[in-house]
């Protein structure tokens, strides 16, 4: 059976043991570098999964930008549960690094149950999906998503009214704070 919680390590065995870098944006000032311990990341981790109720049939697509902390969670959230998590092929060779139709795709096909997404990113993801949507198509359909965090930058309330509009079961949430 899979462990609920995190039941498998000493929680003090894992205090001083340094395990993730991450680079603030210098909105307070200077960008700097920030070194979490494993014990900080997976303190983090486990709240996510209590606070979000991440289970073993959550599905997470990592889509976010690779610099933001709003979608590392994730990663060790939805390990300690046994979920699942994908994301898209999209290569630096592309034109652009997000591609909307792709992540809509993904949501689609393989169900996706909760993501994060820069506010840009989403507001692109919006759009795309308003301009392809057919009735017999189910790729822009952001239906399966029960959770989606978004940060970045401030979020236009008419998004987050389209976002619920187009999935109106999921849960949304602004995600920022300190990294």
């Amino acid at each position: 059976p899979r462990a609920t919680r995190i039941d498998y390590y000493s929680r003090s065995d894992l205090a001083p043991r340094n395990f993730q870098l991450m680079f603030t944006s210098g909105t307070t000032g200077c960008m700097k570098g920030i070194v979490h311990t494993q014990r900080q990341v997976a303190m983090n981790a486990e709240q996510a999964v209590i606070a979000c109720g991440f289970t073993e049939n959550d599905l997470w697509l990592h889509a976010a930008p690779m610099f933001h902390a709003m979608d590392a969670f994730a990663t060790f959230a939805m390990t300690m549960v046994g979920g699942a998590q994908v994301t898209s092929a999209t290569t630096a060779s592309s034109a652009t690094l997000f591609e909307a139709g792709e992540i809509a795709r993904i949501i689609a096909d393989r169900e996706v149950t909760a993501t994060a997404l820069a506010a840009t990113h989403l507001a692109i993801l919006i759009s795309w999906c308003d301009s392809y949507t057919t009735n017999s198509s189910k790729i822009g359909s952001l239906s399966s998503l029960r959770l989606l965090s978004c940060g970045g930058s401030p979020i236009p309330p008419k998004l987050i009214e389209c976002l619920l509009t187009r999935a109106p079961g999921v849960s949304y949430f602004t995600d920022y704070g300190m990294t």
